[in-house]
């Protein structure tokens, strides 16, 4: 993938002829080949309901302007049994226009090994979705059937509206 900058991606959520799928890929672009861009990692624990021990860093990206254009939450599990990356796109003005979850997980029942789920959910300025992505596959990239997969890990997480609300919810000072 080439480098794009971090202006491509506030010209696209400006200019309407730029599709929102291209703002996401450059923002992903961003947090792949940029790592002096990412800025912050902050490791904060918590538990779930079967008191399992859960680390979760935040991967913070901003851009030139020192605005934040993505979060990734990632917990993770002692056990290994799942993998989890909750990304969030900001525009400049921090409102979402993205939102990308990756789910990995083994005991599936539908694959041998690994089933890799990956949704992508698009946002208009009033936060209405306005596109859906969705993909459940197996070590291969050979598509699984969703209906005869079991979810026994069944993450929670909440899609927020805009920046300030993400840095509000998980008590993150990062201004």
């Amino acid at each position: 993938m080439r480098h794009l900058p971090a202006v491509f991606i506030f010209l696209c959520v400006i200019i309407p002829s730029c599709k929102l799928s291209e703002t996401k890929l450059a923002a992903s672009i961003l947090i792949q080949e940029n790592d002096k861009n990412i800025i912050d990692s902050i490791y904060k624990s918590s538990g779930n309901l079967i008191l399992l021990k859960i680390s979760t860093t935040y991967e913070v990206v901003k851009d030139n302007l020192d605005s934040i254009i993505s979060i990734q939450e990632i917990p993770f599990s002692e056990s290994g049994d799942w993998n989890l990356t909750l990304t969030h796109y900001f525009t400049q003005n921090g409102l979402t226009y993205a939102f990308q979850k990756e789910f990995n997980f083994f005991n599936s029942l539908c694959t041998e090994g690994i089933a890799h789920e990956k949704e992508i959910l698009f946002f208009d300025a009033k936060f209405r979705q306005i596109k859906r992505v969705y993909s459940i596959t197996d070590d291969k990239n050979q598509p699984l059937n969703k209906d005869s997969c079991l979810f026994q890990y069944n993450p929670d997480y909440q899609v927020f509206k805009n920046r300030d609300q993400f840095l509000a919810n998980k008590k993150l000072n990062l201004r």
